[in-house]
């Protein structure tokens, strides 16, 4: 199973869409994401984590902000 950021599919995507890979295939190989996630976020699915972030108790921003705080101490 591949092993990649939010961050690196975000860049994959955009990749693919200017033009610097001429398959979904081939961008996904270069940036170690599976091709099938890929296709799904090119066809404007959202990510596990976005589409469940109402449930949770604290917000990516906030859980940022949090995690900041304490790595200071």
């Amino acid at each position: 199973m591949p092993n990649y950021s939010e961050e690196d599919l975000i860049i994959a995507l955009v990749a693919y869409r200017n033009g610097e890979y001429t398959s979904i295939r081939k961008c996904a190989y270069a940036f170690n994401i599976l091709a099938s996630t890929l296709s799904d976020r090119l066809s404007t699915r959202t990510s596990r984590s976005k589409s469940h972030e109402s449930q949770k108790i604290l917000s990516t921003a906030e859980e940022k902000t949090l995690i900041k705080a304490i790595t200071r101490s």
